[in-house]
Formats: structure tokens, C-alpha cells, sequence
């Protein structure tokens, strides 16, 4: 539109002066939370005078636990506010709320814990008091169990005081938090700490949306807009200059009284980049498929009836009067120009290339429309695929490989004798501590290799046939402890699959049933196979010690899950067999 500029001023002389006359809109915008970088771009705009450029005088109310932003501009004490994606689930209660734009593109809530804790899956929760709130992280909570199989009175919900020490005093195992701000809090006070972040565990939502009443986008769309316009504009300035948002946070009431530093806000400002992901996604940008894929998931949980749909949630802007009438100008003023220009040519070349052109164009829209879909789609495969790699990228090093190597070595050089028995005691608790080192390496590069390892020849696998093979390969130990192996493969003899796998599969669960025999028993093992319409089922059992499933039946495939006392025993085994099958 910048090539036909001058068009704009003809239609608005026509307009007369009267329409250009700018008066000014008094907005109130709820925050969740206090004050912090979390809300820099509303700063941002307010300072720089982006709101006040679009006619607008906008008051910006801090949160707290007493006063949540849906209540608040329920009760029509705000015009907009800042929530999560939970606004999803007061959409399904019938409130009437609209999404207006998402700052954060994933969710910047965290499960926090200290590093003693040991609380490093969703597994971990079980029987823990977890610190929350429904306004603030609760729903991403319930979805992490839910999603993972975890019962939710298998853990204790206490009321969040949002006092970071409450934590650590017992009162808590484990709070909910910002990976931007209570994180990096902790560990100022030099307590380390683990953090289960939902988005690895499949609850991948938005965060900090910008909503407001049905009622305020259709009765107000040109307000609405205005808003949203300069609320970017002012996320974009201030992500650009930290410093200077920081140190006009820092004058507002209650920061300093808070302990919030500069130095904490740089820090928020720096991770929630990550989150913002400003040089990938437009500032704001939210997606009806992400949205739906949201509610598909609240859905299969059961948090969200069945029959819910996304009617009036996702806001799509209706333009007002005033910009209709600008934009019919320009486009009769357009259609007048051409074609006075194609009667003065009068060229059939000009025609056909208008209608090229034209069709091109389409063209290019309707596969943008796909691109974009489609990079939605490849979006969430390259971040799962980044979590895989970030978690297992710093366990495994070749640089690693070689020091071990090297201390093993020169370990054995030493002579013994030689040595007083001090030294000897020392050089004892080295050759310990080298070979556990090398067992670990050991171990990271067996679960690498199965998760890097190339397919495989597929072919037909008869069960019997490679159960033979396996039996051949630990013949030793069958003999040594009398194994009694029954096998039954009638209704399933065969398999479409790989040789290693199956074999690998056979191999782990044979020997788990002599490790882990009942003392002063002969171990046995029963293996059979079954068919359904989807799948061939093999089905393994033993009369071993067995494992306690209601303790520790959702950790059985976990990786090191070790559930008794067995020195042979890594918890490797049944972890490898089940990537391996994945």
C-alpha cells in the first residue's frame, strides 16, 4: 500500500475533518502478576507512546492471588488482561471470554523442585505435596498427570504462597513457577534445583494470552485493534532494549520491595526470548489448529467436555467503518486507474500478463496458507527432536571417552608395592571410581546407539526359530541355574520385524528371569503369543521376585529404575527393549 500512499489522502479530504479528529479511549489492562520483565512490551508501549499514538490512555493494574484476571474483566474492572492457555477451560464453563493473542509462543510454567528431591519426571510426583494455584499453573499440572497416566489423588494440591522459602522449609515438595523468574531466584540463593517442563511430556500451550469480553471485540473492534497494535509494537521495542525496560521496572511500585534486581530481569528478559521466539513468529501470532489441538488435548483428558467447540474464542479482527470505507476508496480509486491505463495501451500482451500475474498470486497465497500448516506440523517434530538431543546431548562426549581411557591406563602403571598404605588405600578408591566412570560411559553410549541406530533389514520372523537362538547364545547360564523355559507360539508363529530387536527383546526378558530368580527356586519363564486385528502380542512372564506395580508400575520402563537389591541389576534392560520396540 506505501506505492498508492496518495490515494489515502484524497479519501480522507472526502472523508472531511471531522473524522480525523483523534480523541482519546481510557483502558484498563489486568495483569496476572505483579510487577516484572514478564509484562515489558505493555510497558514498553505506554513509555515510548505507542498507546497514546492510537488514541489510547491505557492504565496497567498488577496482579496478585487475590485478584485474577478472568474474574477481573469478567466483572468488568479490566478491559483486557494477561492469562494462560487455561483461558481455554473457562471458555468450555461458558464464560464469555475471546483470545486475542499469544506473547509467549510456549508456556513459561515449570515444575521446580530441589536437586535433593530427586523429582526429575512425572512419575517423581507421586506422593509428593505439590505447591499451585487454579489461576496459576494448576490445569498444566493436571494435564502433566493426566496425560502420564498419574492418578491426581496420588499427590497432595496445597495453595500456593508464593514464597519461594516455603519450599524449602518442608512446607512443599515441589511449585509451580516461571523458567524465567522463580528459577533463577533459587539459584541466586545457591540452591540447585531440577525442573520438569511440561512441554518435553506432550502439553505444549501457550502462554501470557491477551483476552477480553466477547463483547468488548464485537461492540469495540476498532479499540481492540488498536490495542493489540501497540501492545506489539511495544514488545518489540522493548525485547530490543532490555536495559532500558529494566530500569523502568525497577521505578515502579513494589519491585525493590520485592528484592527484584536488575540483574533478574535481564535474566527474565533472556529467557523469555526463548519463549517469545521473536525472530521466528510474529509478536502475538496464535493459530485456531494450535488452538484446536489444545482443546483436542484438554478433551482426551477429560478436562473439557466432549462437545465443546472453539465458537467466538479465537479472535478474528472485523474491521470498522471508517477503515471499510478507506479501503473501498482505494480499491475503486485502483480499479479507475487501471482502467484508464488499459484503454490508453489498449495491449492484448498487458492483459495476459495482469491475468498471469493475478493467478500467480493466488497461487502464492494458497501455498503460503499450506506452508504454514505444514510448519506448524514440523514445528512440534523439531522441538521434540531438539528435546532429545538437549537431554542426552550433555550425558555422552567423545571429549569424555578419552580422559577415562587414559586414567584406566595409567592406574595400571602404577606398582603397588612400592606404595605406602595410604596411597595404596587412595589408588584402591581410584580404580573404583575409573571403573565407574567407564560403566556409565558404557551404558550412555548403549542407550545412544539404540536411539541413533540405523534401520535394519525388515523381513518374516519365526518366534520359535529365534527363541532357539537365544537359548543357543546363554546356553551356559540356562544350564548353570535349570531354566525351564514354556513356550506356546500356535495362535502367532511369526512376526514381520528385525532380527536384532526381537532377538535383543527374547534375550533381556530370558535373563531378567534368571537374575531376578526367587532364592532356592528353579527359575521359569512363560512365553506365548497372541494376534489382533492391529498388532502381534508377546507375552512374557516369570516366577520371579516380581515388582510392586502400585508403587512402582508407571517407573518400570524408566531409565536406571532399579527395583531391588541385585548387583547385576543397571535398569537398563527393560528401558532399551522398549526404545528399541518404539
Amino acid at each position: 500500500m506505501k506505492k498508492i500512499s496518495g490515494l489515502y489522502i484524497v479519501v480522507l479530504c472526502l472523508l472531511g475533518p471531522a473524522q480525523l479528529v483523534a480523541q482519546t479511549t481510557h483502558v484498563k489492562l489486568q495483569l496476572k502478576w505483579w510487577h516484572q520483565f514478564q509484562f515489558a512490551g505493555y510497558y514498553a508501549a505506554t513509555i515510548k507512546g505507542f498507546y497514546k499514538d492510537n488514541g489510547l490512555k491505557v492504565t496497567i493494574i498488577p496482579g496478585d492471588a487475590k485478584h485474577a484476571p478472568t474474574t477481573e474483566v469478567l466483572k468488568g474492572n479490566a478491559d483486557f488482561g494477561i492469562t494462560g492457555s487455561d483461558l481455554l477451560v473457562n471458555h468450555s464453563k461458558g464464560m464469555p471470554v475471546t483470545a486475542l493473542a499469544a506473547i509467549f509462543q510456549h508456556s513459561p510454567y515449570v515444575l521446580i523442585s530441589p536437586k535433593e528431591k530427586n523429582i526429575n519426571s512425572p512419575s517423581d510426583l507421586v506422593g509428593k505435596k505439590i505447591m499451585g494455584d487454579e489461576e496459576q499453573g494448576w490445569v498444566q499440572i493436571k494435564a502433566l498427570a493426566l496425560k502420564n497416566n498419574i492418578p491426581l489423588n496420588s499427590f497432595q494440591l496445597l495453595k500456593h504462597t508464593w514464597n519461594n522459602n516455603d519450599l524449602l522449609n518442608g512446607y512443599a515438595d515441589v511449585m509451580t513457577g516461571y523458567s524465567s523468574v522463580e528459577v533463577f531466584q533459587l539459584q541466586q540463593k545457591g540452591i540447585e534445583v531440577n525442573t520438569i517442563i511440561p512441554q518435553q511430556y506432550g502439553i505444549d500451550f501457550y502462554g501470557d494470552v491477551i483476552f477480553s469480553l466477547n463483547k468488548t471485540v464485537t461492540n469495540k473492534p476498532g479499540l481492540t485493534e488498536k490495542f493489540l497494535k501497540a501492545s506489539f509494537k511495544g514488545w518489540e521495542y522493548a525485547l530490543k532494549n532490555p536495559n532500558e525496560i529494566a530500569t523502568y521496572i525497577l521505578t515502579l511500585p513494589g519491585v525493590k520491595e520485592r528484592g527484584i534486581t536488575r540483574e533478574q530481569l535481564l535474566f527474565e528478559a533472556r529467557e523469555m526470548e526463548k519463549l517469545i521466539l521473536p525472530n521466528l513468529i510474529e509478536i502475538g501470532h496464535m493459530s485456531e489448529p494450535r488452538w484446536q489441538d489444545i482443546l483436542t488435548l484438554y478433551k482426551s483428558l477429560g478436562m473439557i467436555p466432549k462437545t465443546h467447540e472453539l465458537n467466538e474464542f479465537v479472535y478474528r479482527y472485523k474491521e470498522n467503518s471508517v477503515q471499510i470505507v478507506l479501503q473501498w476508496g482505494v480499491y475503486i480509486l485502483g480499479v479507475i486507474f487501471i482502467v484508464i491505463l488499459l484503454l490508453a495501451l489498449y495491449s492484448i500482451s498487458l492483459k495476459k500478463a495482469v491475468t498471469s500475474r493475478t493467478l500467480a498470486l493466488e497461487n502464492e497465497i494458497l501455498q503460503r496458507k499450506k506452508h504454514e500448516a505444514s510448519l506448524v506440523k514440523v514445528s512440534k517434530e523439531l522441538q521434540l527432536s531438539n528435546d532429545e538431543l538437549q537431554q542426552f546431548a550433555y550425558l555422552t562426549s567423545h571429549n569424555l571417552r578419552a580422559p577415562a581411557t587414559n586414567i584406566s591406563t595409567l592406574i595400571k602403571l602404577f606398582n603397588k608395592e612400592e606404595l605406602s598404605d595410604k596411597n595404596k588405600d587412595y589408588l584402591c578408591k581410584l580404580e573404583i571410581t575409573s571403573s565407574a566412570l567407564n560403566e556409565m560411559l558404557d551404558d550412555l553410549n548403549e542407550i545412544l546407539s539404540v536411539r541413533k541406530e540405523e534401520q535394519h533389514d525388515v523381513e518374516i520372523l519365526q518366534f520359535h526359530q529365534m527363541l532357539q537362538k537365544v537359548e543357543q547364545s546363554i546356553s551356559e547360564k540356562i544350564e548353570q541355574h535349570g531354566l525351564v523355559i514354556n513356550a506356546d507360539f500356535s495362535k502367532a508363529p511369526e512376526v514381520t520385524g528385525t532380527v536384532k530387536i526381537l532377538h535383543n527383546t527374547l534375550l533381556n526378558l530370558l535373563t531378567n528371569a534368571i537374575k531376578y530368580k526367587k532364592p532356592g527356586t528353579i527359575p521359569e519363564v512363560y512365553i506365548r503369543t497372541d494376534e489382533t486385528k492391529e498388532f502381534i502380542i508377546l507375552s512374557v512372564s516369570d516366577k520371579g521376585i516380581g515388582i510392586n506395580l502400585l508403587k512402582h508400575g508407571n517407573k518400570i520402563f524408566n531409565l536406571y529404575q532399579r527395583f531391588h537389591n541385585n548387583p547385576d541389576g543397571k535398569g537398563l534392560g527393560l528401558y532399551l527393549v522398549k526404545t528399541q520396540l518404539e
